[in-house]
């Protein structure tokens, strides 16, 4: 069976042999060599030259993260760098360090050039030689047969012709029973040329003479621990560039393609623990936007500014980069559930004001937490109209309010949510909307 050695590993006697048979292209050779194109190299190149610009230009392209855009250019270099250097490797290694691609068979050994690596097989008097299908070479040796790829079924069958050969060589008596291995190589494929056996050495081309008698490794394969050591390290040093340098560009190129009249963007940027250089700015804008949103609620047309400007000033609190979220809370003191008025007020506020200026959700459950907007009412029984009363809260953790407002409806046509939703809403942002209609059926 062939067995596999690191070509750099070789013995030196081996190693100047196949040198000089690869060097020869098997001209001149006790042997028959066959090399075969690689075209790995060039393909490596061209993968290299597109994989590592294309990823480290698409890392400074996105305004993603800058470690993720750091990975992505790492990657880049590492992979495409690699097979950029393989490519160099191949194309200037010399045969001392790279096998190539090739098969060579001579009167003692096998041999198949793996890139980097050897095969090899040692052959004796009983082993047999026959062609394998169109592109193989099958060999028995001890009863174990394996086969070796040439590119033909001629060459196939010339390996063949020449081992037979030197059966013949072997079994006649001549003048090559004193001569070398390399002399009795180079009579058998003489025979083969030329159907005949050489009268004498002269007639024999040989230049490379000196057959080894065993192949063997002259040192045991190194672990690689400090290579890919230094591998890592190189890495490292790569990612920490790309991560400093992206670092201006992702903030630069985020804030730029911000949605800076969105307050929502501009609180997701600002929570970017990423994003640095433009934080100020942004924070100043989200201020700006929510001073010009108070503006406009103060420019309309309410005849009553007192409720107004008791939400303003809870209003005034939401401007920072936490999320602008408000407890909202109604009981109805006839007993009925005040979800139904609760869900009108959180749209209602919502959509006058802007649903990314203000978030409503429910009022916390646990002790010491309060309702920032707590909304009540009920029948007046002195009027037999309809009171309702609205306190408002900077917080959930005050327990006293910071401004409270009592109204009363003397004249109650509809329904008391209903009532108290238009009275509350027009001293409050000066409209009360309609609640949202439902989308139209499908026609069957």
């Amino acid at each position: 069976m062939l067995r596999t050695i690191a070509y750099s590993q070789l013995d030196p006697d081996t190693k100047a042999y196949l040198r000089a048979v690869r060097q020869a292209r098997g001209r001149g050779t006790p042997g028959v060599f066959e090399a075969s194109s690689d075209n790995r190299a060039a393909l490596a190149l061209i993968l290299g030259a597109i994989i590592l610009p294309v990823l480290v230009c698409m890392g400074y392209g996105t305004n993603k993260a800058a470690w993720a855009m750091a990975m992505i250019q790492t990657a880049g270099v590492m992979l495409g760098g690699w097979l950029i250097l393989y490519a160099f490797r191949r194309w200037f290694a010399s045969m001392d360090s790279y096998a190539g691609k090739f098969v060579y068979f001579d009167p003692q050994n096998v041999f198949v050039g793996k890139g980097e690596d050897l095969q090899y097989a040692r052959l004796n008097e009983d082993t047999q030689v026959e062609p394998a299908g169109d592109n193989g070479v099958r060999l028995t040796i001890d009863g174990r047969s394996f086969n070796v790829p040439v590119s033909s079924r001629s060459v196939a069958t010339f390996v063949a012709d020449y081992y037979d050969a030197i059966d013949h060589l072997n079994a006649e008596d001549g003048w090559w029973r004193d001569e070398s291995t390399g002399i009795y190589g180079a009579a058998a494929k003489y025979m083969v040329v030329n159907e005949r056996l050489p009268h004498n050495a002269s007639e024999v081309s040989l230049e490379v003479d000196d057959v080894p008698d065993e192949v063997r490794p002259a040192r045991g394969r190194p672990s690689g621990v400090l290579r890919y050591l230094l591998i890592l390290a190189f890495g490292a040093f790569i990612y920490t560039g790309f991560l400093f340098t992206n670092r201006p560009i992702h903030e630069a190129g985020a804030y730029a393609n911000l949605n800076q009249n969105s307050p929502a963007d501009l609180r997701h940027y600002i929570a970017d623990p990423n994003a640095v250089a433009n934080k100020d700015e942004a924070a100043t804008k989200l201020k700006m936007l929510y001073a010009t949103k108070r503006e406009q609620l103060i420019a309309r047309p309410i005849s009553q500014t007192d409720i107004r400007d008791a939400f303003l000033t809870l209003f005034d609190t939401l401007d920072g980069p936490e999320p602008p979220v408000v407890s909202i809370d109604v009981t109805d003191r006839a007993g009925n559930a005040g979800n139904t008025l609760r869900t009108r007020l959180a749209d209602g506020i919502g959509t006058e004001v802007g649903p990314e200026y203000i978030l409503f959700v429910e009022k916390p459950s646990d002790p010491g937490r309060w309702a920032m907007i707590e909304l009540s009412f009920g029948p007046d029984l002195g009027t037999g109209g309809l009171t309702w009363t609205v306190a408002f809260r900077r917080q959930a953790t005050d327990e006293t309010p910071y401004a409270s407002f009592t109204r009363l409806l003397p004249n109650v046509n509809s329904l008391p949510s209903e009532a108290v939703y238009a009275d509350l809403m027009t001293k409050l942002v000066g409209n009360a909307p309609p609640p949202p209609q439902p989308p139209p059926l499908d026609d069957w």
